[in-house]
């Protein structure tokens, strides 16, 4: 089954999120977002009976909690050096999916 995602509904959620995309980024999303889809939707016909999980068993392990060791901190100036967004002495992030796709500089989402 091949799904795609319309604009039309892409343009909706733009809307219901308050984000004001281009015409490229909704059809960039339109392709991605269709391709996970397709790729999720493979999993549908798979059998699932009888495998075994991926993890370990956490519930048997035993904690043994280490000792907290006290160091110096790492110099701000040094630690912010390389960051584009910084403000008071602190990493700024990104407070929407817009201006994460503003700052792209390959006009790609990441």
């Amino acid at each position: 089954m091949n799904c795609k995602i319309s604009l039309d509904v892409l343009n909706y959620l733009a809307e219901l999120s308050m984000l004001k995309l281009e015409k490229e980024k909704l059809e960039l999303l339109q392709s991605r977002l269709s391709e996970f889809l397709n790729l999720s939707n493979c999993l549908n016909g798979s059998e699932f009976k009888n495998l075994e999980p991926l993890y370990s068993n956490v519930v048997n392990s035993q904690f043994i909690p280490r000792e907290d060791q006290i160091k110096s901190s790492l110099d701000i100036e040094k630690v912010l050096q390389n960051t584009r967004l910084k403000k008071l002495n602190q990493f700024k992030f990104n407070t929407s999916m817009e201006s994460a796709l503003n700052d792209s500089e390959s006009g790609e989402l990441n």
